[in-house]
């Protein structure tokens, strides 16, 4: 369960800041998959810091070093893209610090993670491809997220919201 409103973060977080994009990365599956993210990353935002004190910070759990990277490799080229980002970013906070209270921004920056992936994203209604895409995309081999019931369900919920 998500310790906030699901339909209110997709509907005033998530689907807004997508609106701001280019339409081809403003979809359905785009915003299921980034309210999935949201659940699976941070509980639904229960945790702003990552557990056991690890680098992963904001609702949707983004560790600095990815955050920099995207602006670096990735944003400095992608210069519409980048505006969208800095449009976001609020006063007075730099950097990947952003993240953490201002979730527009932090729904950006894990929204242009997905985008960086050659990958199609699956149908918004796919909760196993939702998984199996955030799992190798995301939280990559290396991360405590796995792709099982517990996380399918996590994926309906999303769908659901």
């Amino acid at each position: 369960m998500s310790a906030v409103n699901l339909t209110q973060v997709k509907t005033r977080i998530i689907q807004p800041m997508l609106n701001l994009l280019p339409s081809v990365w403003n979809s359905q599956a785009a915003c299921n998959l980034l309210a999935y993210t949201f659940l699976a990353e941070s509980g639904g935002g229960q945790y702003i810091a990552q557990l056991g004190g690890g680098p992963a910070i904001g609702p949707f759990q983004m560790e600095t070093a990815t955050h920099d990277d995207c602006w670096t490799n990735y944003l400095a080229f992608n210069p519409e893209l980048a505006n969208v980002g800095r449009s976001l970013a609020c006063g007075g906070v730099t950097g990947a610090a952003q993240m953490a209270g201002n979730w527009s921004y932090a729904a950006f920056m894990a929204r242009v993670k997905f985008i960086r992936s050659p990958g199609a994203l699956p149908a918004a209604d796919d909760a196993p491809g939702i998984v199996r895409y955030w799992k190798v995309v995301y939280n990559t081999a290396g991360g405590s997220g796995a792709i099982d019931a517990a996380h399918i369900a996590l994926a309906e919920q999303a769908i659901a919201a």
